[in-house]
């Protein structure tokens, strides 16, 4: 799922990167780096599920 949104973000930049002029091109040259990294770094950030209940990560009473 967080690939997904990755690459859906990373194809609408491209995207508007064909459509827009060099001064708006530029601007998201620089922006849109800065939203990649914050929705990686987001996702990245959660857990992926119950981290007690994982293979391994027996607790011993």
């Amino acid at each position: 799922m967080r690939y997904a949104l990755i690459a859906v973000v990373l194809a609408a930049t491209c995207a508007l990167a064909w459509i827009t002029s060099p001064t708006t091109l530029a601007a998201l040259a620089v922006v849109a780096p800065i939203v990649l990294i914050t929705v990686v770094a987001v996702l990245a950030a959660r857990p992926l599920g119950d981290e007690d209940a994982a293979p391994g990560n027996r607790r011993v009473a």
